[in-house]
């Protein structure tokens, strides 16, 4: 199973397929120990319906969560995801239920309503998912998650105002809570209070010593510091976030890779950054505001088409993060560019002189030292030398953006 689970997260999907195939049988041959049986079957089960998910195969996803929702009637998780792929199908009835189910198993769970509204503001359908959460409110105004759940999502729909207001009712409700002490560290992010940030950030640090979200955002918020001091005390905090993260294939760990590559690129250090082409590649997705941070980086050496493809990918998906105006801005210079026929490399990032996260001495060790700034010599040398280098763009663009071989 651990190979098959390996496999999924390589996105090796026929093979993890035949591999959780080959468990549910064993599954059925095993009688030493029930409870051992019982999690090998969910793990089987789940694993034929997250293959489902990611082929986007919702009819047959929907069809093997039922069947991991019938082996194991009291897993909150399988009803959650059993309403997720339903969804997906337009069974909106069916969904609601579903998460209705999963919220008296598991009451920590967000409210239906919540979970439903998330999925409407990922089709991209936010007055249908700002009623939702009007209606999470109404429901559960004392509810510490439910008003947690309206800060994250107000802030990744630029509804500042509202996540003010709910974080405030939250920071009443309970101060000391992890949960709001992350949630006001980011939105004094996306507010550009620096000082808040980092004191909200280093406190629930304090109270969570590897917490992956804290750590990531104290890195990303020292980096953008005018103190030389604060910006080195960035890449200890990434690194120490990415070696946590390094032996798991997950989302935890592209991030973190990704943020210690845009610290260490920051910084004037080329080695880190071809780590970014790495996490990109051996990760699912990753956030908008790392593929942000990747798409700069691959603009510094050239690679203006890949970042532009993967700047599309990460604006299209409509949720705001701190520095998307800038994200556009380059997106715009980009397709100019690229509309003219003129693609311009990395001097192009004077243009962006503006941006924050972009300032006047990351900007003096790009251009005066242009030389040390190669973390993707390998990479262009393996396709800039093809005979076929035309062909494989499209296909090397493909692999950035959708984390998989195409061709």
């Amino acid at each position: 199973m651990m190979f098959t689970d390996l496999a999924l997260r390589q996105r090796r999907l026929a093979g993890a397929e035949l591999m959780f195939g080959k468990g549910l049988a064993l599954c059925g041959e095993y009688s030493q120990n029930s409870t051992r049986k019982k999690n090998l079957l969910n793990n089987a089960l789940a694993g034929l319906a997250a293959v489902s998910d990611s082929r986007m195969d919702w009819k047959q996803a929907v069809a093997r969560l039922s069947n991991w929702v019938n082996a194991d009637q009291k897993n909150a998780n399988a009803h959650s995801r059993l309403g997720q792929a339903q969804f997906r199908l337009g069974q909106i009835g069916k969904t609601s239920a579903s998460f209705t189910t999963a919220r008296k198993l598991d009451v920590q769970r967000p409210l239906p309503e919540v979970s439903m509204a998330l999925l409407y503001e990922q089709a991209r359908e936010r007055p249908q998912a700002e009623t939702l959460i009007k209606q999470a409110v109404q429901i559960a105004p004392q509810n510490l998650n439910t008003r947690l759940a309206v800060v994250r999502w107000a802030l990744s729909a630029g509804m500042h105002e509202l996540a003010s207001e709910n974080l405030k009712v939250a920071q009443k409700l309970d101060a000391y809570s992890l949960d709001v002490k992350l949630s006001v560290g980011l939105a004094a992010r996306f507010a550009g209070n620096h000082k808040q940030a980092v004191g909200a950030l280093e406190a629930a640090l304090q109270q969570s010593l590897r917490n992956f979200e804290a750590m990531n955002h104290l890195a990303l918020t020292l980096i953008d510091a005018t103190d030389e001091k604060e910006r080195i005390r960035a890449l200890g905090y990434a690194q120490l976030n990415a070696q946590i993260r390094s032996a798991r294939s997950s989302r935890p760990a592209g991030e973190a890779t990704v943020t210690l590559a845009w610290v260490l690129f920051r910084l004037g250090h080329a080695d880190g950054a071809e780590r970014v082409l790495q996490a990109i590649l051996n990760s699912g997705p990753i956030s908008s505001e790392s593929d942000y941070y990747a798409a700069v980086m691959l603009h510094d050496r050239g690679r203006a088409d890949i970042s532009r493809k993967i700047l599309q990918t990460a604006l299209v998906r409509g949720s705001q993060f701190p520095g998307r105006p800038e994200a556009e801005h380059m997106l715009e210079h980009l397709s100019q560019s690229a509309a003219a026929n003129t693609p311009k490399r990395g001097g192009n990032l004077r243009r962006h002189a503006v941006n924050p996260w972009l300032t006047a001495r990351s900007i003096q060790i790009v251009t005066e030292n242009r030389q040390l700034l190669g973390p993707f010599g390998h990479f262009r040398m393996k396709f800039e030398h093809s005979e076929h280098l035309n062909s494989c763009l499209p296909c090397i663009c493909c692999l950035m953006i959708n984390r998989i071989l195409c061709c």
